[in-house]
């Protein structure tokens, strides 16, 4: 996949984005700090959750979560 979505809710390695006009879960490998509207590449689809890596490199991953 190569798509972008926005973040709508995020915490840990897990939350919701908006990508094509849809609200779906999300996931990431690493967690990491995501704000309400941080922009993050969907690379992978499992069922109706995407896995996704933050686009820019402000978003730091967590420490200690």
């Amino acid at each position: 996949l190569d798509a972008t979505a926005t973040v709508v809710t995020w915490q840990g390695s897990r939350g919701e984005v908006l990508l094509t006009g849809e609200v779906w879960q999300a996931q990431s490998i690493t967690p990491h700090i995501l704000t309400k509207g941080a922009e993050v590449r969907v690379t992978a689809l499992d069922g109706l959750v995407v896995t996704v890596t933050p686009v820019s490199t402000l978003s730091h991953p967590s420490q200690g979560e």
